[in-house]
């Protein structure tokens, strides 16, 4: 760590509202992070000719609240935020040795943090949508009417108590895929800190949920950043679409607010993993230390 010193997490949170971050480096996700994996962070800072360059969060060797950290801190499957974008609190304008590893590194750090490794796959995020065909919105426009028509309403998940929200998206998602999502048993635990930080909304049809999302969203000066971890759809409904319309309302939402604000959206799918986010990303190449 030479060069660098040990500061508090006041000195990280205003360091994450000057140079930006991400859903998974955000002060309020590491501390809920730290609270349920029993993990204390340690904060370092690096100065270059008296100035502040960037602020960094600290399990041994690892970053913490990095997927990488929490596996190999024996912490894996306590929390889930799937394979989400890091980005850490650097100034764009320095060039830095990470002295500890991480993983999914975005690919805004390729010219600020010099020891960083281009990683053999990358992440998906969100287009905007300006850019889907005139047929491409149209068909989504036409699923969600139809959807509409059958008995489908369209709900906040702010309408969710933590243990609503929790139950609807285990029960979706073990209908989907068959298995229970990771990390759901202590999920409404770390929502207690983390549930102004949601973001989205479900469809119900007669009452019952049949598709959800699991997204949070973060913001700092420059930018928006959103991490869609999983989600469930019943297949009973399939016909009707629930999942596709979902992934449209939400990102329409989502880049609505990047227009309304000024910012920059930065709208994680996760990892390039699966065909059907081809439909809604672009690839963006993520780095390792």
């Amino acid at each position: 760590m030479q060069g660098w010193s040990v500061v508090d997490r006041a000195a990280y949170l205003q360091a994450y509202q000057q140079f930006g971050g991400s859903v998974l480096s955000h002060p309020e996700v590491l501390t809920a992070i730290e609270a349920v994996a029993d993990l204390p962070i340690q904060y370092y800072a690096f100065e270059q000719a008296g100035e502040l360059q960037a602020v960094i969060p600290v399990w041994k060797k690892y970053i913490a609240g990095s997927k990488l950290g929490l596996k190999k801190m024996s912490r894996k499957g306590l929390v889930d935020f799937g394979n989400a974008e890091f980005i850490l609190p650097i100034s764009a304008n320095t060039q830095l040795e990470l002295p500890v590893q991480v993983d999914n590194l975005s690919r805004l750090h390729a010219d600020n943090v010099s020891n960083a490794a281009p990683s053999n796959t990358a992440i998906c995020l969100s287009k905007p949508h300006s850019e889907f065909s005139k047929k491409f919105r149209y068909n989504r426009k036409r699923e969600l009417r139809l959807l509409e028509e059958q008995g489908g309403e369209i709900k906040s998940i702010d309408s969710l108590s933590n243990e609503e929200l929790v139950d609807i998206y285990s029960r979706l998602f073990e209908l989907r895929w068959g298995f229970k999502p990771k990390a759901y048993q202590g999920l409404v635990a770390l929502l207690t800190d983390l549930r102004p930080l949601l973001f989205g909304c479900f469809i119900e049809m007669e009452g019952q949920a049949i598709a959800f999302q699991l997204i949070y969203k973060t913001e700092c000066q420059s930018h928006i950043s959103m991490e869609y971890v999983n989600g469930g759809v019943d297949p009973a409904f399939k016909s009707l679409s629930p999942g596709s319309v979902l992934t449209y309302l939400n990102t329409q939402q989502a880049w609505a607010l990047s227009e309304s604000t000024g910012k920059t959206l930065r709208y994680s799918f996760g990892k390039a993993d699966n065909e059907y986010k081809d439909r809604w990303c672009s690839q963006s190449a993520i780095y390792s230390v």
